[in-house]
């Protein structure tokens, strides 16, 4: 008999790099808990929260949708190198008579838009090699049923791809599994993937700024995405943070000092929007002052006009004026 659960628990993740700590463990793709490690993970289903197959652009393969299921999410470091092997090992706390199928999506996919699953198993509690499920063991398929034994193949992936990971628990015996993962990829698992966040934060274009002398600007910072709840937090390298007028406005002023003869300034516009937080940069070059050459002097009459020239070296605008008595200067070039 199928039996449905709605109540949230809480487990205990153990890795060899973190401590003992308690997170929550998502049963909708919306709340997916991020794989932060390869060490050995102690996981406990309780789904299965809400039907994440109704939506039509979500399709649960070779599974039989959902019924003490749990939702994860791992995305792999920029710096690994490519074509890089996944595998894991779901090994089921209870021993024999366990039966827990699974589901891969992606990658590169969001919630609302998951597709088919890349990799799926639901094998049965009397698979080859059950009670393990899981990527590896020498398998060549990449979905299978009731019939199967329990793997599919391993997974050749990218870096910065991610992919959603669905468990379920079909029997519904809530005694929990512990998660290996192996292969090259494993040790580039990024634990600061934020899959379910469409928060795009923009510090700006790069300035240069004429040195030696006292300047004043404007950073120009936006978020796409972000709620009116959201923080803006800016930071600035050596210091630099101290010439911003408003370091939580998304377009602060900074007044740097006269004459001020540093190197580069970078600064960093980090928002945080409920569970989202994202970052980027601006950097702030100094550049020699401008170089203006007007041509040679002249001697009019009263009455007469004539044309200034001005040239110049990292020059953008232009403004003329004129001196004392009755010389004025109507032109401006």
């Amino acid at each position: 008999m199928r039996q449905q659960k709605s109540t949230l628990l809480t487990f205990l993740l153990f890795t060899s790099f973190l401590p003992l700590t308690l997170f929550a463990q998502g049963p909708d793709c919306s709340e997916a808990l991020v794989i932060c490690n390869s060490g050995a993970q102690d996981f406990n289903p309780a789904g299965p929260g809400s039907n994440d197959f109704a939506n039509g652009s979500n399709n649960d393969g070779c599974l039989s949708g959902e019924h003490q299921s749990a939702w994860y999410y791992f995305e792999f470091q920029d710096n690994m190198p490519p074509n890089s092997m996944i595998s894991f090992v779901i090994n089921p706390n209870a021993g024999p008579g366990q039966d827990y199928d699974f589901a891969i999506f992606g990658p590169d996919v969001s919630c609302d838009n998951l597709g088919s699953p890349f990799r799926c198993s639901y094998a049965g509690s009397a698979c080859g090699f059950c009670p393990q499920t899981g990527l590896g063991n020498g398998t060549s398929d990449v979905s299978e049923g009731a019939g199967g034994d329990g793997f599919v193949s391993t997974m050749t992936v990218q870096p910065g791809q991610g992919f959603f990971l669905l468990i379920d628990n079909f029997i519904s015996s809530s005694t929990g599994f512990q998660l290996t993962w192996g292969g090259n990829a494993a040790p580039f698992l990024d634990c600061t993937a934020n899959p379910n966040c469409n928060l795009m934060v923009n510090a700006g274009p790069d300035m240069t700024i004429c040195a030696g002398s006292s300047s004043i600007f404007q950073l120009q910072g936006s978020a796409f995405g972000a709620t009116p709840s959201a923080v803006y937090t800016w930071t600035g390298t050596d210091g630099a943070d101290i010439y911003i007028t408003n370091p939580f406005s998304p377009n602060p002023q900074v007044i740097l000092p006269p004459n001020y003869s540093g190197g580069p300034i970078t600064y960093t516009l980090t928002v945080v929007d409920g569970y989202c937080m994202e970052s980027n940069t601006v950097v702030i070059n100094f550049g020699a002052g401008p170089v203006v050459n007007i041509s040679g002097d002249l001697t009019i009459c009263n009455g007469q006009n004539t044309v200034l020239t001005a040239t110049g070296v990292g020059i953008v605008n232009y403004q003329w004026s004129g001196g004392g008595g009755s010389r004025s200067i109507t032109s401006v070039a």
